[in-house]
């Protein structure tokens, strides 16, 4: 049986819809426009070219349907008014954190994932509200997913306004469709563990 916590997500992912009727969005044309995307209760970051969790809209650079656009400037394209937000094993390319690195760490000592963290959950702040709910799914290994953590709360500064519901949890029925993939293209699926937040602010 799933956890108490879980059953409430999983109710509330069948009870909210997203309202926004565009199949594929250009992150960039809607910055242009000054433009919120509204109606978007359910929101997947990092989903790849296609969200993992169909009636989630997705926010990935290679996004085919949802926004096409860096996770790291999703406030840019909607308003803060998401009840969940799903990101399933995260990732971060080698390019985009040499790039990352270049411009906001320069000569200092921060470790780069802390970092990048950080910035990560400062854009979820902007785009949630209070008890709104994030699961996270990934590895142990997964060096993003794997930081997630009450102890790492004084350093990955905007996590702090999370309370972690469920750590290191079994997935649940919610990813019975799902298929999870490394890089070289071998099944992760039966090694995947799930964090469940819940925002205290």
């Amino acid at each position: 049986m799933e956890n108490n916590n879980i059953q409430k997500f999983l109710k509330l992912a069948d009870e909210l819809e997203n309202q926004s009727d565009s199949e594929l969005l250009l992150g960039n044309d809607l910055i242009k426009q000054a433009k919120y995307l509204k109606g978007i209760n359910k929101i997947e970051l990092m989903g790849g070219n296609y969200p993992s969790i169909e009636e989630f809209m997705n926010v990935d650079f290679d996004a085919k349907r949802g926004i096409k656009g860096s996770v790291l400037k999703v406030s840019q394209y909607i308003p803060n008014s998401k009840k969940l937000i799903i990101i399933n094993n995260p990732y971060f390319k080698k390019e985009f954190i040499h790039q990352f690195l270049q411009q906001y760490l320069l000569n200092r000592e921060e470790n780069p994932d802390f970092l990048i963290l950080d910035f990560l959950f400062k854009e979820i702040n902007k785009i949630s509200e209070k008890e709104s709910l994030l699961l996270i799914s990934g590895t142990p290994s997964n060096k993003f997913f794997n930081k997630i953590k009450e102890e790492n709360k004084a350093i990955i500064n905007e996590l702090k306004h999370w309370d972690i519901l469920i750590y290191r949890g079994e997935l649940p029925s919610f990813y019975n469709k799902s298929d999870f993939y490394r890089t070289n293209g071998k099944s992760i699926k039966g090694n995947m563990k799930i964090n469940l937040l819940k925002k205290n602010k």
